[in-house]
């Protein structure tokens, strides 16, 4: 019986505070205000999800021209022309990690796409930096 009276006393209260309130009529502009700021954030969410290329356009052209370069440098001339130039000395350090292991040897060759492939991973690390900082 308590309850049901604290609840009575409850509901006359909140009856009487209501009663009190004066009613709010919202501006004439209000639905055409709530809907420009929808379309505002609409616009603004779409502009987080604006895809960029990893590599630029200028990038992929001076790319494209460095070895368009190279390859039409390297058909025009011949092999012996091209290396007789240059006094390098391209061999890699002996490393002798299978030593037990005869069969497994390295190629020339295959330690070259090694280091080529090392060397676009490490890359592709600048590239990744520069996006994340972009976001």
């Amino acid at each position: 019986m308590d309850h049901n009276k604290e609840q009575k006393s409850l509901e006359r209260f909140s009856e009487k505070y209501i009663k009190e309130l004066e009613v709010e009529v919202p501006p004439l502009n209000f639905t055409s205000s709530v809907m420009d700021t929808i379309i505002q954030q609409e616009i603004e969410s779409a502009k987080v999800y604006e895809y960029t290329p990893l590599i630029s356009k200028r990038t992929w052209i001076i790319l494209s021209t460095f070895f368009t370069i190279i390859i039409v440098f390297v058909l025009r001339t011949s092999p012996s022309s091209i290396f007789s130039n240059f006094n390098y000395d391209l061999n890699f350090p002996s490393i002798n990690i299978f030593e037990g292991i005869k069969f497994f040897t390295i190629s020339k060759i295959t330690s070259f796409i090694l280091s080529f492939l090392l060397l676009m991973i490490l890359s592709q690390f600048y590239f990744f930096k520069k996006v994340f900082e972009r976001n």
